[in-house]
């Protein structure tokens, strides 16, 4: 049998190599490049959906706003460990107010402030401010429900490697019926302690 190099010429080799490297890298690149306009719209929308409250709520909030708080409970209370599933109570309170509580979301930062809230134990910072993460931020229950809840992580806020703080915007009817604060902490014999407000009233305007 006559060599392969005897009947297929320089010129033949150069232009089937030519092409084989176009057929490698033609599909690689093009997959590379989707992936990277894949990731980037995937990243865009995130983006999107914590930037402000109509989009992070799903509509159920149309942006900022003003809250008329007029009643609120107050609870401190722990647990020995987390297994055990059974808190103490320390303190619990409860009482009307008369406050307001303006709360922002710009461009994943969110804002809360409450300059006027009179409670008796003062364990509850007036004001608070935290960036939200792309993959944080959800609303609980499904399209139709009378009650749902926006749970929000305020992440600076929290204190320790243990420590968790949250607000929860809790909507029924599609209407703003109140507030909680939750600040959760848990020390290194794994006992754990929380500290809860919920504010009830009703939205007073959108700002």
């Amino acid at each position: 049998m006559d060599n392969l190099d005897d009947i297929i010429s320089d010129e033949e080799w150069e232009e089937y190599f030519e092409m084989m490297d176009k057929v490698n890298t033609y599909p690689t690149k093009t997959i590379a490049n989707s992936d990277a306009n894949y990731n980037q719209e995937k990243n865009n929308k995130m983006e999107e959906k914590f930037s402000n409250f109509n989009t992070l709520s799903k509509g159920l909030i149309q942006g900022d706003f003003v809250f008329k708080a007029d009643d609120y409970t107050y609870v401190e209370r722990g647990m020995n460990t987390p297994s055990d599933g059974r808190y103490n109570v320390s303190v619990y309170e409860e009482n009307q107010t008369d406050a307001e509580v303006k709360v922002t979301l710009l461009d994943g930062t969110i804002t809360v402030e409450m300059p006027k809230l009179q409670i008796k134990n003062r364990n509850i910072p007036k004001y608070l401010k935290s960036t939200l993460k792309p993959h944080q931020g959800r609303i609980s229950g499904s399209d139709g429900d009378d009650f749902r809840m926006c749970v929000i992580p305020l992440s600076n806020v929290i204190l320790g490697k243990n420590s968790n703080a949250r607000m929860e915007l809790i909507i029924q009817k599609g209407a703003i019926s109140g507030i909680n604060f939750v600040f959760s902490d848990m020390d290194d014999n794994f006992r754990v302690y929380e500290t809860i407000l919920n504010l009830y009233g009703n939205l007073k305007e959108y700002i």
